[in-house]
């Protein structure tokens, strides 16, 4: 996915841009939650073993979800503009 320049959005395009990636980033931490529910699950009910391990390598995919809110976050309070 090619990667936006944030500054060389109008105003409006990066509260739109906003949105999404907080959309993105809520999704991305709800699935986490529930992986590490499902791992915690797993090592109760079943003890230690790959079933443990899965749903957190899983988790690890959603890592950047929080970096690229915070980037759209940090361009609009440079600009004094609100969410």
């Amino acid at each position: 996915m090619k990667k936006l320049n944030l500054t060389q959005l109008t105003n409006e395009e990066l509260q739109i841009e906003a949105k999404k990636r907080k959309i993105n980033y809520q999704t991305a931490a709800f699935i986490v939650g529930m992986m590490i529910g499902v791992a915690v699950w797993s090592a109760i009910k079943n003890g230690f073993g790959i079933l443990l391990f899965t749903p957190l390598l899983f988790a690890y995919w959603f890592r950047n979800a929080k970096p690229e809110y915070d980037e759209v976050k940090k361009e609009i309070q440079s600009r004094n503009l609100k969410l």
